[in-house]
C-alpha cells in the first residue's frame, strides 16, 4: 500500500504503543521510511509544537487532540495490512484488510452476506428508506443521492494492550478526571503518572492528557524522579 506522511505514521506508531519513546526508538520503527534521523527529530518537533505529541526528559508520547491519534493510528495499522478480500454490491466496495495473505477458515461467501447485513443496518440509520437497500430494489432517487461520496470503514485490531485516548467527544469526561487529579495532587506530596493512572483506572496515555496541560500551565510541576506537585492552592 502506499505510504502515509511521515508526521502520520509518527503519530499513529505513538498512538499504538502508548508509552513514551525515545528518538532511537521511533526511528528505529520508522526504518520504512529510510528517513534519517535528524529528520525524524524536525518531525518530532513540528508535532510538539503543534500539541499533538509531549516531549519529557528526551521521550515522545501522544499528547492531546484524540480524535487525531485515533486516526492516525488506524491508518497507520492498515497500511500494514493487504486487500485480502472484495465485493462490490449496488455502488458499495466492501473490502477487508488482513496482516496474513489469506485468513484461515475465511468463508467468503459468510463474510460478504454479514457485511450487506451490518451495511443495511448502518445505511438505514442514515435515512430509512435505505433499510434493506442491499436485499430489495432501488430506493428513490433523492434517498440515493444522499450516498455519493459516503465512505465507511471498520478497522478491528488487537495487540494485547489497551491505550485508547480520550476524543473530542469525550470532553466533559476529560474535565472531570482532570478535577479529580487536581484533588489528589492537592492531598499528596508528590505522585507519578503511573500511579495516577493505578488510582484512576487510565492508561498511560489518556493520563498524559489529563495531566499535560496542568503542567504547562504552571499549576503543577514534574521533578527528575517523575513525582508531581501541585504549585498553587485550591480553594
Amino acid at each position: 500500500m502506499q505510504r502515509l506522511s511521515l508526521n502520520t505514521s509518527i503519530i499513529g506508531l505513538l498512538a499504538k504503543e502508548g508509552k513514551p519513546l525515545k528518538l532511537a526508538e521511533i526511528h528505529r520503527k520508522m526504518r520504512d521510511y529510510d528517513v534519517s534521523k535528524p529528520t525524524v527529530y524536525r518531525h518530532l518537533q513540528s508535532l510538539v509544537d503543534e500539541g499533538l505529541v509531549s516531549s519529557h526528559e528526551e521521550t515522545y508520547i501522544l499528547a492531546q487532540r484524540g480524535d487525531t491519534g485515533v486516526l492516525a493510528a488506524d491508518l497507520a495499522r492498515i497500511n500494514e495490512l493487504k486487500p485480502v478480500l472484495s465485493e462490490f454490491q449496488k455502488g458499495f466496495k466492501f473490502t477487508i484488510y488482513s496482516s496474513q495473505t489469506r485468513p484461515l477458515n475465511l468463508e467468503s461467501d459468510n463474510i460478504k452476506s454479514d457485511l450487506k447485513k451490518l451495511l443495511s443496518k448502518y445505511l438505514s440509520t442514515v435515512d430509512s428508506d435505505l433499510k434493506g437497500v442491499m436485499e430489495n430494489g432501488q430506493p428513490p432517487e433523492e434517498t440515493l443521492k444522499k450516498l455519493i461520496g459516503l465512505k465507511i470503514v471498520l478497522v478491528a485490531s488487537f495487540d494485547g494492550t489497551d491505550f485508547s485516548t480520550f476524543t473530542s467527544k469525550e470532553t466533559e469526561i476529560l474535565l472531570k478526571k482532570r478535577k479529580e487529579v487536581l484533588n489528589i495532587l492537592a492531598k499528596s506530596k508528590g505522585i507519578t503518572m503511573h500511579e495516577l493512572g493505578e488510582m484512576l483506572n487510565l492508561n498511560i496515555v489518556q493520563i498524559r492528557q489529563i495531566v499535560d496541560p496542568i503542567l504547562a500551565s504552571g499549576f503543577a510541576e514534574m521533578d527528575e524522579s517523575g513525582k508531581i506537585m501541585l504549585q498553587v492552592e485550591l480553594r
